[in-house]
């Protein structure tokens, strides 16, 4: 599903990850789009996954379960 680094926009999800009235899915990559669009810089991005709440290295936008950011204005 999120291959691509974002969440699909399909017919039958045919909604962006921000604007849907069902359950919000979204990538890390979304969510860093989303704050350039509100103008808020990430600071930190710390990508997690459960077991442990350990941080993920590897393609977090794939593995991530969780992620803690820190934002600032521009």
């Amino acid at each position: 599903m999120f291959l691509g680094g974002k969440a699909p926009v399909t017919k039958q999800l045919p909604f962006d990850w921000a604007n849907t009235p069902n359950i919000h899915c979204l990538s890390l990559k979304d969510f860093d789009r989303f704050c350039e669009k509100l103008g808020a810089k990430v600071e930190q991005r710390i990508p997690l996954i459960k077991t442990g709440l350990s941080p993920v290295r590897f393609a977090p936008n794939l593995f991530a379960e969780q992620a803690v950011y820190v934002t600032s204005r521009e």
